[in-house]
C-alpha cells in the first residue's frame, strides 16, 4: 500500500475490526463490513467506513484476481471516496489519509489520460467526475473534465467546468505533482479551444499557463533529457595535421626515400638505368596473368 493508515484514532470502536481487515489484507471482508456500517442508521454518518469501503475498492481493482470478481471495484472506490468527503466536511481525516486520496487521484488521472487516448471521451468524463466529487479544489481535474465534456459533445457541462476551473487560477497557482504532468498539455487544449470559439483573451491567458508548465510535461522532460545526453556524450578527438615549414621538414626523410628500404630501392634504379644507357637489353617485367591461373 502507498499510504500510511491511522489505527485508534476513530471515534467509534465497532469500527476497529473493519480496520483490522484492511491491515491484514482481507479487503473484500473489509469492504463488505464498512457497506453493512454505511447501511446502518446509527453509524452511516461518520466518514470513515466510506474511507474504508474505498481503499478496500482500490486495493481489490490492483489485484488482477480480486479484479476479476469486481470489475467495477476502481469506480467504486472513487464513488466511496466522495461520499466520505461528503460526510467529512470539515476535512477531519483528510490529512492523516492524504497519502491514499494523492494515489487514488493519480490512478483516476492516468485511466482517464488513457480513455482521452482511445478518445472514449464518455469514460474519461466520468473518472473527472468522480475524481473531483472528492477533490473539488483541484482545477486541473476539472478542467480535463471540461475538456473530456466538450470532446463528448456535452458542451454546456464542459464549458461550465473551464469556467470554474479557471476561476480557481492565479499567478500564485501552484498543481499538485499527482497532475503535474498533465497540466501544460491541459491549459494548451484550453487555448486551443477559447481560439476556436473567438475568445481571444482566453485562448493567450491559455497559453500563457501552458508555457509556465511546459516543463513539466513529459514531451519537455524527455526533450531535456536528451538534450543532456548529447551534452554529456564524449566528444570525439579530430586529429589535426601540421603544416608549418616545420612539419614539412621532418616528414622529408619519409618523402625522398632516404630510409633504409628507400636507399637500396634509389641503387637499383640507379643500376638499371646505367644498364640501359650501355645498351644492354632491358629487363623484362614480368607481369601476373589473372585468367586461367585465377583460382577463385
Amino acid at each position: 500500500m502507498a499510504w500510511n493508515y491511522t489505527m485508534g484514532q476513530t471515534i467509534n470502536k465497532e469500527f476497529d475490526k473493519m480496520i483490522f481487515l484492511f491491515i491484514d489484507e482481507k479487503f473484500e471482508k473489509c469492504a463488505n463490513m464498512g457497506i453493512k456500517f454505511t447501511e446502518d442508521d446509527e453509524l452511516r454518518r461518520d466518514p470513515i467506513p466510506y474511507l474504508y469501503v474505498s481503499m478496500s475498492m482500490f486495493e481489490i481493482a490492483k489485484d488482477e484476481t480480486l479484479d476479476e470478481k469486481h470489475p467495477s471495484a476502481f469506480k467504486n472506490a472513487l464513488k466511496y471516496a466522495y461520499k466520505y468527503r461528503q460526510k467529512d466536511k470539515n476535512l477531519t481525516y483528510w490529512d492523516r489519509y492524504e497519502n491514499y486520496f494523492a494515489a487514488l487521484k493519480d490512478s483516476a488521472n492516468r485511466l482517464a489520460q488513457y480513455y482521452i487516448g482511445q478518445e472514449d471521451f464518455r469514460k474519461a468524463s466520468s473518472v473527472y467526475k468522480y475524481t473531483n466529487r472528492f477533490d473539488p479544489e483541484d482545477p486541473i481535474v476539472q478542467i480535463w473534465w471540461g475538456l473530456s465534456d466538450i470532446k463528448a459533445r456535452n458542451i454546456g457541462e464542459g464549458e461550465r467546468n473551464l469556467t470554474l476551473a479557471m476561476e480557481m487560477v492565479d499567478d500564485s497557482y501552484i498543481p499538485n505533482k499527482e497532475m503535474l504532468w498533465v497540466t501544460s498539455k491541459g491549459f494548451e487544449e484550453f487555448a486551443i479551444y477559447m481560439g476556436e470559439k473567438g475568445d481571444y483573451s482566453g485562448k493567450r491567458k491559455g497559453e500563457q499557463l501552458a508555457e509556465k508548465y511546459k516543463k513539466f510535461s513529459p514531451e519537455e522532460i524527455e526533450r531535456q533529457k536528451k538534450l543532456e545526453a548529447e551534452k554529456n556524450k564524449p566528444k570525439r578527438e579530430v586529429k589535426s595535421f601540421e603544416t608549418d615549414q616545420k612539419a614539412v621538414e621532418s616528414q622529408k626523410p619519409k618523402i625522398l626515400g632516404t630510409t633504409e628500404k628507400g636507399e637500396d630501392a634509389k641503387k637499383e634504379l640507379e643500376r638499371i638505368e646505367q644498364e640501359q644507357n650501355q645498351g644492354k637489353p632491358k629487363r623484362q617485367t614480368k607481369t601476373f596473368s589473372s585468367d586461367e591461373d585465377d583460382d577463385f
